[in-house]
């Protein structure tokens, strides 16, 4: 009690308000005894509290307010300073919103399901027996599931997607006289409906998906197609666009909502029924398929755990199944599969994975964005926690008056705390506002889409108020603690910190700064020179003036792709005409597991395969190192089955193959043959000729061995085109197609292009760069001039005397930006190497990479030093061709 009644005292004094209470406690002890004395000094205390917390409250809420009207004050008396910091903090501040809203969107996908902590998807790590070399995929056999449910306790129970269509195979849906090219399809089991989270906003859970000729709709598909009319029991027309497949009816039996973000979604939900008519057997137990669906990962698999499963003992279960049932097959072709178990909260920042249903996010994006975030912040603190500390001789007096008048320390660093919180208030309203007007255009930068609804939520809002105000917290604690602790006598004189300590710490912020700056720049330009290094490296082909028709008009084509090609062949604008299954520069190709005949299934290699007509190689200016290409007229490159009944194909290799075989030159390969899947030996390859090495896709991956069949598939048509020509054969192209085949699509693509869009994200990533950059160097310099402006203050007498004495202007000049200069060289010392270290290991992305050169150092830390010399002349200028004699009456 004694405490309490101190703390309520407290202003009053220990001696006097205390005191007194004491001293009437004791004679009541006297008068009454010490039992009734304690129970009346009790009920003294307590009957006083309410009156003295609201007393207390009313006090600090009263020199709260005080501390702000004086802020207030300041701020509006030193606009400059004010607004230096509020825009260099609003700044930094809006970087970290921007960047931490876009982490919190990629953080939060797939949160909003109700069992989310139980859903685990299936992957697969596929492990080459000769190299050691792993695929991680997201993909599993579709046979594997039904097994898990029915074996294992712990799995409640699964659901299956597969992908029938793509972006390069559309499908074509029509409604009525309404026809549009469709690719977001998934075939699906009907426990998906009930096992993920999506609303049914039409139709029942029960009968969804169960009737194979059925169809569930997401939400905006069925407005696209129905309005706001209901969609149950509409029919669709579905065309696969195979050429084969006849069209078919699909009657709508739910439409569901899809919640954002998610690390998939779709248009159209078929029942997985249809797997069985597909694949002629069941597509659930694998009664009547081949035994490669045991082992080929067609399906995207999720389970539903029970509450009380262990993962790591259902992946060992998954693990033991999968060896007993397909082990043999697999190594025995030179391969073995290992299934995992991934949660449906970590699956979209899995970036590493093939086959994923839609792009994912990248954990190691995202980290780089963070650290490039509080980068900038800590630049703009730097900012504020230097011009505070250069301000505190200016305020020194009005210190030393506040500790005479009685106030103690803790008062003092609270009026200033409360000064830089309510700076900070202002950035960050300001913040809030540049956020707002950058959002949209840093998801366009990342290739993402936006929505306001994701982000701006009431505790992520809350959140970013308290990081606000924890900002300015932590960036006037120092400069608080500074100003509280001046000597009254010192500050009474207008004198600030003994000895060198607080300029040694605003020079070595102002390092800090410039350091991560030349960082910034370096990343900048070696990113810059990374992307240009792999638009005009030479790719292994001639890339430039061919048009493609992909598979949307050459699958639709069927058998007229030849008379499409022989029609092409005329036009005086066109130079050549080729038909393959794939195309470098990203278009279609597989890989296969191949081994040298003779050799055992270990030894086999994952090679990439294609396969061309005539034509395709010739019109793409590959190299031929040994050997020859395929050539009509020996009539002797066409396929035939031998007498052991097995195809045997002509094939031309790339030298990187003829390295993996270890055959020595490539004179060497020639007549060699290759068997694909060595357990099956379903393909013989008679190497007819070596190739260069080229690209098949973008430079991030080194360049794999590949093997080129003669073998016309009409995937793709390669159109060159003749040099000036460009609108002349595209009219062309497209007549032909009229001509041929009317009701087909005329959609193209250029392979340039292609190849380019490739890049897209690295692209994404650079432009991030020079913004932040530009972001880092302007806060800097911002921070800088005013830092300047109050050290030269400081000297105005100092230069009235240089003056008088002779001093010209240029001199002085050279005297005030001379420490800094220092400066920004010994910044330039710790930063190179950092740097340098920094780049390495972004780089490493990159099988194909630029060398990091010297002159890239020197050019950032000669920029930094530009903008940093520029900025203190800029304010120091004004103050050395100033009038001597109003200097030296400066106090």
């Amino acid at each position: 009690m004694a405490r309490l009644l101190g703390w309520m005292l407290s202003d009053e004094g220990w001696g006097t308000g205390v005191g007194d209470f004491e001293e009437y406690y004791h004679e009541q002890v006297a008068h009454m005894g010490r039992a009734r004395a304690r129970w009346w000094y009790r009920r003294q205390i307590l009957g006083m509290l309410p009156e003295r917390i609201h007393a207390k409250l009313s006090w600090k809420t009263s020199m709260l307010l005080n501390y702000l009207t004086i802020a207030l004050r300041n701020m509006r008396k030193y606009r400059a300073y004010a607004f230096i910091n509020v825009l260099g903090l609003a700044l930094g501040l809006a970087c970290c919103l921007v960047i931490f809203a876009f982490v919190r969107d990629q953080l939060s996908h797939d949160q909003y399901h109700a069992n989310g902590e139980r859903i685990y998807r299936i992957s697969t790590t596929t492990t080459l027996l000769s190299s050691g070399e792993t695929q991680q995929a997201a993909t599993s056999s579709l046979l594997w599931p039904h097994v898990f449910e029915r074996d294992f306790p712990e799995v409640e129970t699964y659901a299956r997607f597969v992908e029938p269509s793509s972006h390069q195979t559309p499908w074509t849906v029509t409604r009525g006289e309404a026809t549009f090219s469709e690719t977001e399809f998934l075939l699906a089991d009907p426990a998906a409906l009930a096992m993920f989270s999506w609303p049914l906003v039409q139709g029942t859970l029960g009968s969804a998906l169960q009737d194979p000729a059925s169809v569930v709709l997401a939400e905006p598909t069925a407005r696209k197609y129905f309005g706001s009319a209901s969609a149950i029991g509409k029919v669709l027309t579905v065309d696969v666009n195979d050429g084969q497949t006849p069209p078919f009816d699909l009657t709508v039996s739910g439409v569901v909502r899809v919640p954002s973000p998610s690390h998939f979604t779709f248009d159209f939900l078929i029942p997985a029924l249809q797997l069985n008519q597909l694949f002629g057997g069941d597509a659930t137990t694998g009664d009547g398929l081949d035994d490669w669906y045991w082992r080929g990962s067609i399906a995207h698999s999720y389970l539903l755990l029970r509450p009380d499963a262990d993962p790591a003992a259902v992946t060992d279960k998954m693990a033991a199944f999968v060896e007993a049932r397909i082990g043999e097959a697999t190594t025995t072709r030179g391969y073995t599969v290992a299934p995992g178990l991934q949660r449906l909260d970590q699956l979209y920042l899995d970036g590493q994975r093939v086959n994923q249903l839609e792009p994912v996010g990248n954990v190691q994006q995202v980290t780089v964005f963070i650290i490039i975030a509080l980068f900038i912040l800590a630049i703009a603190c730097i900012n504020f926690v230097n011009l505070s500390t250069a301000r505190a001789t200016q305020r020194a007096r009005e210190v030393g008056v506040r500790k005479a008048l009685g106030a103690r320390r803790e008062q003092v660093a609270l009026q200033f705390l409360a000064e830089s919180v309510l700076i900070s208030l202002f950035a960050f309203a300001l913040a809030l506002a540049l956020a707002r007007l950058a959002l949209p255009v840093f998801y366009q930068y990342v290739g993402q889409a936006f929505a306001l609804s994701h982000i701006a939520t009431p505790g992520f809002l809350v959140g970013l108020l308290v990081f606000g105000i924890g900002v300015g917290v932590v960036a006037g604690g120092y400069p608080a603690l500074v100003l509280a602790r001046l000597a009254p006598i010192r500050a009474l004189q207008g004198q600030g910190q003994r000895g060198r300590g607080g300029a040694w710490l605003r020079k070595s912020l102002v390092g800090f700064q410039y350091a991560l700056s030349i960082v910034f720049i370096v990343a900048s330009l070696t990113a810059t020179r990374q992307i240009d290094y792999m638009r005009t490296t030479d790719l292994g082909y001639d890339q430039e003036q061919v048009l493609v028709l992909g598979p949307t008009t050459t699958n639709r084509l069927g058998d007229q792709v030849a008379a499409l090609k022989a029609q092409l062949q005329q036009q005086a604008s066109i130079q050549a005409v080729g038909v393959g299954s794939g195309l470098p520069g990203g278009f279609g190709g597989g890989s296969e597991l191949y081994v040298e005949r003779g050799r055992a299934a270990t030894d086999g290699l994952s090679i990439g395969e294609f396969s061309v007509d005539y034509d395709v190689l010739p019109l793409l200016d590959v190299q031929v190192v040994a050997g020859r290409l395929f050539d009509e007229a020996m009539g002797v490159d066409q396929a035939f089955q031998n007498e052991e009944g097995i195809y045997e194909y002509s094939a031309v290799v790339n030298e990187e193959l003829v390295k993996a075989m270890g055959w020595g030159m490539p004179e060497e390969a020639l007549g060699k043959q290759l068997v694909r899947d060595p357990n099956a030996v379903d393909l013989l390859a008679n190497v007819v000729g070596v190739v260069g090495d080229f690209h098949m896709s973008s430079l991030h991956a080194p360049i794999r061995p590949q093997v080129i069949f003669l073998n016309p598939n009409p995937s793709y048509l390669a159109v060159k085109i003749q040099p000036g020509q460009t609108e002349a054969a595209l009219a062309g192209t497209e007549a032909a197609l009229a001509a041929v085949a009317p009701e087909v699509p005329f959609q193209y693509d250029f392979l340039s292009a292609h190849y380019n869009a490739l890049y897209d994200a690295d692209r994404q990533v650079m432009e991030v760069f020079e913004y932040t950059t530009a972001l880092a160097i302007f806060v800097a310099c911002m921070g800088l001039f005013g830092l300047v402006a109050f050290s030269v203050q400081r000297r105005t007498k100092e230069l009235g005397i240089r003056k008088v004495l002779g001093a010209s202007v240029a001199g002085l000049l050279a005297l005030i930006t001379r420490d800094y200069a220092l400066l920004i060289g010994i910044a330039f010392v710790v930063a190179a190497p950092v740097a340098y270290v920094v780049m390495e290991r972004l780089l490493d992305v990159y099988a194909y990479r630029v060398t990091q050169h010297m002159w890239t150092f020197a050019l950032a830390g000669g920029l930094t030093l530009v903008f940093a010399i520029l900025t203190v002349c800029a304010q120091a200028y004004r103050y050395a061709q100033a009038n001597p004699v109003n200097s030296l009456r400066s106090e």
